[in-house]
């Protein structure tokens, strides 16, 4: 997660993040910025931004355009990084956590795109969220094991379904 916490910086906290992404976003600097960004996936596969009023202005997935809302994908969870990393205007802050999405498992930063020069124009009324997210993948899991020497690391989604009984033990 440390990962997509300094890269979520590099994409958010950015004077041309807030002349591209203000007011009516730029589709070049979209595309060039964050389309491009998830189609590789290296950091980040996943990426919404969320004007003030909660609208979703894009929504991408692995290159392409994803036609559910930053909700709807995150689950009822998700309104809790936003309003984590809900700041005053030109003010930066992240938040983040796990989520189970339609595709899977990820780990997701949600926070405000802010300039990084002092003194830098942020339109007035305006804000825009950037969430970024990254899906685990059994690979990515498996090398994590092998890195910390953790045998037989796998990667499963909770079932939600299954009845839990949890016992509580006295010290």
């Amino acid at each position: 997660v440390k990962k997509l916490h300094d890269s979520h910086q590099d994409y958010a906290r950015w004077d041309d993040a807030v002349t591209g992404l203000y007011n009516v976003p730029d589709a070049e600097f979209v595309r060039s910025g964050y389309t491009d960004s998830t189609s590789t996936g290296i950091i980040f596969d996943t990426a919404f931004l969320i004007d003030e009023t909660g609208k979703d202005l894009f929504a991408l997935r692995d290159g392409a355009t994803l036609a559910t809302s930053s909700r709807a994908y995150f689950g009822a969870a998700f309104a809790h990084i936003l309003k984590e990393s809900d700041r005053p205007a030109g003010e930066y802050a992240v938040a983040s956590g796990f989520f189970q999405t339609p595709d899977g498992i990820a780990a997701a930063v949600a926070g405000p795109v802010v300039p990084f020069s002092a003194g830098f124009p942020v339109p007035a009324g305006q804000k825009r969220m950037l969430v970024i997210a990254k899906h685990l993948t059994e690979a990515m899991v498996k090398n994590l094991g092998e890195e910390f020497v953790i045998a037989d690391l796998k990667l499963a989604a909770p079932d939600f379904h299954a009845e839990q009984n949890v016992t509580l033990a006295d010290p």
